[in-house]
C-alpha cells in the first residue's frame, strides 16, 4: 500500500476542486517575445523574472551558443554538449514595452572548470 504524504492528505480533505479553486493552479497568457524568437541552434531557457529599472525592462536567461549538436553524456567534452541547453552562460535582454525585445549580449561568461 502506497502512503499518502500529508500536503497531499491536506489537499484531499480541504474540499478544493482540482484545477478551478487550487490556489496551486494558475492560468497563464502568453504572447511573442519579439526579438527573442527561435534562433536555429540556440538554447535560451531558465528566465529570471522581468525587472523594471527606469524606463527599461530587463530579464535574464541562460543561453546557449550555435555550434555542434549535443552529443549525450558519454561523448561530452569541454566544447561538446551532452544536452542542448549545456555549456550555457547568462545572457540578457531589455524592453521599453515588454513585447518587443533587444537582445542585449552576455552578462556572466561560464567559469572555469
Amino acid at each position: 500500500m502506497q502512503k499518502e504524504s500529508e500536503a497531499m492528505r491536506r489537499y484531499r480533505t480541504s474540499g478544493l476542486k482540482f484545477e478551478q479553486d487550487n490556489e496551486f493552479y494558475s492560468t497563464f497568457r502568453r504572447s511573442p517575445a519579439i526579438g527573442l524568437e527561435f534562433e536555429e541552434g540556440v538554447v535560451r531557457r531558465d528566465p529570471s523574472d522581468i525587472i523594471k529599472v527606469g524606463e527599461f525592462l530587463y530579464v535574464w536567461y541562460t543561453r546557449t551558443a550555435k555550434g555542434p549538436p549535443a552529443v549525450g553524456p558519454e561523448k561530452a567534452t569541454e566544447t561538446l554538449r551532452a544536452f542542448p541547453w549545456d555549456l550555457a552562460e547568462i545572457w540578457y535582454a531589455t524592453s521599453a514595452d515588454g513585447k518587443t525585445w533587444t537582445e542585449q549580449g552576455l552578462a556572466v561568461p561560464r567559469g572555469p572548470k
